[in-house]
């Protein structure tokens, strides 16, 4: 059952990191006529609106947890991705993607360091194979070199990366306050109010000194804007199904699947050729994955022992 478990948990945040780098990619053509505060708005608060409304429907909606919910929330979503859009929206896409690559080792480093979690030799090749694989995706992904707005493209650097590195905060702290997988939908609700609240000031003031771009935008700028909603939705909501039944230096490495899945996605949708870096820097991750898919049971973690057994769950920026 555990192995079973595991499994499934290991698809879950897969498929949240998957949500998440296509996520980023709609976010920078998002960016191009939407300012960040707009796009702010709409994945958050429009994401709240929807889970609120089916969290209550359905009687998820529990009291319990949802204090700690509300702060997590106000860090991944609300920080990491208040930081993450001023950060895309002054550098390019190749940048943002390369500093998305760190996420894999600041989870594994702060997984060893605050959550005590074993570091063995297959999650230590994963970890090698899984990072190079996305450094190799970043530096060959094409480029026009033009950010969404001027200013400091270094500042927009420094912005993605904190972003980045309080996404992988993010992941050992929901490790730590895992809750069982039936509470994935109303915490998840909770997290997006959370997110909403911490960046309400700034979407506020952002309107106030500067107006905003969406009665302006194009079509398919917002249209991008709201697959970025479905896109933040559903990664977190699988990412909270997923983390009780996975470490959190696993979950990193299954993170290195975000800038694959961006990649391809600029692909397949904008049209951007793949390059031989490209196509090497994904077998790379693919590698990663079989590695962790085949570490032994003892480096796999289940549930935490604190909580009851949760059922299965099969789940398909």
């Amino acid at each position: 059952m555990n192995g079973q478990m595991a499994r499934s948990g290991q698809a879950a945040i897969a498929a949240s990191a998957v949500a998440f780098g296509v996520g980023t990619t709609l976010s920078v053509v998002a960016l191009h006529g939407l300012r960040p505060a707009d796009l702010l708005a709409v994945e958050l608060a429009g994401s709240a609106a929807v889970l609120l409304t089916v969290a209550a429907a359905t009687g998820r909606l529990r009291r319990a947890g949802a204090g700690s919910a509300l702060a997590q929330g106000a860090v991944l979503p609300g920080l990491s991705f208040l930081l993450g859009d001023l950060g895309l929206a002054r550098t390019t896409a190749t940048s943002g993607a390369l500093l998305s690559s760190i996420d894999a080792i600041a989870t594994v480093l702060l997984s060893a360091l605050f959550l005590r979690e074993r570091v063995g030799r297959a999650v230590g090749a994963a970890l090698a194979l899984g990072t190079a694989g996305t450094v190799l995706v970043a530096v060959n992904a094409p480029d026009d070199g033009m950010a969404a707005v001027g200013g400091s493209e270094t500042l927009g650097n420094l912005l993605v990366l904190a972003s980045v590195v309080g996404g992988a905060a993010y992941v050992v702290w929901s490790r730590r306050t895992a809750r069982p997988v039936e509470e994935g939908v109303g915490r998840t609700a909770w997290q997006f109010l959370g997110a909403t609240l911490a960046v309400l000031p700034f979407v506020l003031g952002s309107w106030w000194t500067g107006g905003s771009h969406i009665t302006t935008a194009e079509p398919h700028h917002l249209v991008a804007a709201a697959a970025v909603l479905l896109c933040g939705l559903g990664a977190l909501l699988a990412f909270n199904l997923g983390i009780g039944a996975v470490s959190a230096s696993h979950a990193g490495l299954l993170f290195t699947l975000q800038p694959l899945a961006g990649a391809l996605t600029a692909v397949a949708l904008l049209g951007e050729p793949l390059v031989a870096g490209q196509a090497a820097g994904g077998a790379l991750i693919l590698a990663c994955l079989v590695i962790l898919a085949r570490a032994e049971t003892g480096d796999r973690a289940g549930p935490p022992p604190d909580l009851p057994t949760a059922p299965t769950v099969a789940t398909t920026r």
